[in-house]
């Protein structure tokens, strides 16, 4: 059976700002946060395709090909530049000047954006006679979040920021630098926490804010918090009993969605990894959703940590995934 290798991974970060002089600019008290103490902030230049393309750039660097032997372009985050029908792969596309042969789009699953990446990834390229692909995670989130709003606290923590992934199959797999091997992801959801985190307006339902709303500010689900994490530890454990069951031996280390520093505990307790085998990036970096699980694998590169095998998990509020990395 034909083989993703992981080939070249990259980053961009914005710079890093604390939360509570963000909290102080709006006049919050910097006492009622408790989650990580640092977010990236998007510059104005900063957006999910050129921050995906910068993150891309570096990655293909460290995968040692010209971006023109890509044959697929993946955008997996939830920013966007434009509402559809723009696309932020296509932009990317464009951007790199890439032939008409390379094919892109956009996977709007957030969090779940590196698994769900490599699953299609996969497929495609058996589909197409093996070749490179390119997956890039961008999000632009810290403008949506409300810091007056104490009762949004668990969002205070989301980042800006784009991590990129440059993987091969077939003949394209057999590079003699390869970070690793794809092994798969198993998958769960939980339907009912569908719209847990909501933009309401500039869909079909409600296309305009209220005159004095915000059009762009996120709400939450109004649901106790205690109950949330309950849901989210089910959901993980569902598809890490599943990957566990699918992949046999346990890994060493893990790379995960940083949604806060309790919940990135808990992933790891999951799977009864102590929080020296996580890699965790949030206080420096915030909770950047579906760019996070290849921050990590790229700090555990830069730190001689990629080694073995390597557990992945991420979630959105409505799905869960654990991947296997073997290095």
């Amino acid at each position: 059976m034909n083989t993703l290798n992981l080939i070249g991974v990259g980053t961009y970060l914005p710079p890093s700002t604390p939360v509570t002089e963000l909290m102080e600019r709006v006049g919050t008290d910097p006492s009622l946060h408790d989650g990580w103490t640092h977010v990236g902030v998007a510059g104005e230049e900063d957006q999910p395709s050129t921050m995906g393309l910068k993150a891309l750039r570096q990655a293909l660097e460290q995968a040692e090909i010209p971006a023109s032997e890509l044959k697929l372009v993946l955008a997996c985050g939830v920013s966007r530049d434009f509402l559809p029908s723009w696309s932020v792969s296509m932009e990317i596309v464009r951007l790199l000047e890439l032939p008409y042969s390379c094919y892109a789009f956009d996977l709007t699953v957030g969090c779940l954006g590196t698994l769900t990446g490599l699953e299609v990834a996969a497929g495609w390229l058996a589909g197409h006679g093996g070749g490179y692909a390119a997956i890039v995670n961008a999000e632009r989130w810290n403008y949506t979040v409300d810091y007056r709003n104490p009762s949004g606290h668990a969002l205070w923590g989301h980042a800006d920021g784009a991590s990129a992934a440059v993987v091969g199959l077939g003949e394209a797999a057999k590079k003699s630098r390869t970070l690793g091997s794809y092994r798969g992801s198993c998958f769960a959801n939980d339907a009912s926490l569908n719209g847990l985190v909501k933009i309401p307006y500039g869909g079909t339902r409600e296309p305009i804010a209220p005159e004095g709303v915000s059009p762009f500010k996120r709400q939450l689900m109004d649901k106790p918090a205690r109950e949330i994490f309950a849901a989210y530890i089910k959901g993980y454990e569902h598809a890490m009993e599943a990957a566990q069951e699918r992949f046999g031996e346990a890994a060493a280390v893990l790379a995960c969605n940083q949604i806060s520093p309790h919940f990135t505990d808990a992933i790891g307790e999951l799977l009864d990894l102590t929080r020296d085998k996580v890699s965790i990036s949030g206080n420096e970096t915030g909770h950047v959703g579906s760019a996070d699980i290849l921050i990590g694998i790229r700090r555990l590169f830069e730190e001689g940590r990629l080694k073995g095998r390597v557990w992945m998990a991420g979630s959105t509020p409505y799905a869960f995934g654990a991947g296997l990395l073997e290095c």
